[in-house]
């Protein structure tokens, strides 16, 4: 399938800045070159973003793996054991909790129905993949 024209001449927009980036002043060079970052996440976004559409589209077929329930279970519990690997390798990445020890209860409080709403969501973006189409999808 070949790329469609917006994403050509965004990436071409892209080279140019780069092009122009080189004979710019240090400061300037500097902001192009974080534009540049931003750009090339930002497309990079896109793309990943676009094949797990559609890798999640061919997954969930009836004649593949129709289980929408099973797939947002794992991701959420794939999703709970890197976070809790991550805070454990890297406690610095996440500031917020040391101001609420004493208060998880609180915070459980607060979260659990923010962890339920997400969770009804990616069940039923899940299963929407039964039924829609992968241009639809992609608009969701």
């Amino acid at each position: 399938e070949r790329p469609s024209s917006e994403a050509v001449s965004c990436l071409l927009q892209l080279g140019r800045m780069f092009l122009l980036a080189k004979a710019m002043p240090v400061a300037a060079h500097d902001e192009a070159v974080d534009v540049l970052k931003v750009g090339m996440l930002l497309i990079s976004y896109i793309v990943v973003s676009s094949c797990l559409i559609r890798f999640n589209k061919f997954l969930m077929h009836e004649d593949r793996f129709p289980y929408s329930l099973a797939l947002t279970a794992l991701h959420m519990f794939v999703s709970l054991v890197l976070c809790g690997v991550f805070y454990v390798l890297s406690p610095a990445s996440f500031p917020g909790i040391a101001n609420v020890q004493g208060q998880r209860a609180v915070v459980l409080r607060w979260f659990t129905p923010i962890a339920l709403t997400f969770a009804v969501s990616l069940y039923a973006s899940n299963q929407a993949y039964l039924y829609c189409s992968v241009a639809f999808l992609q608009f969701m």
